[in-house]
């Protein structure tokens, strides 16, 4: 999880695996709410069909095509950007 002044390091963290900017997907309700960083799971969701395809016509979970194609470190970062 990543606290509100860790916005840099969390940019950095995301543009590394997942090779585009974190602030199409910023939450700004939920990262107030809570006092750490998230992200709208549902912008996610929309990204990665775009660059995938519908991966549940696969039955692939939301995890299973970020594993796929981000490793298992885009797994624990959307992780640390949606735990509520």
């Amino acid at each position: 999880m990543y606290k509100i002044g860790e916005w840099d390091r969390a940019r950095k963290d995301f543009y590394a695996i997942f090779d585009t900017d974190i602030t199409p997907f910023y939450d700004g309700f939920m990262t107030c709410l809570f006092k750490r960083l998230h992200i709208d799971i549902l912008k996610l969701d929309e990204w990665l069909h775009k660059k995938h395809g519908n991966y549940e016509d696969k039955h692939q979970s939301m995890q299973d095509v970020i594993k796929e194609h981000y490793g298992e470190k885009g797994v624990e970062l959307i992780d640390k950007l949606t735990d509520l």
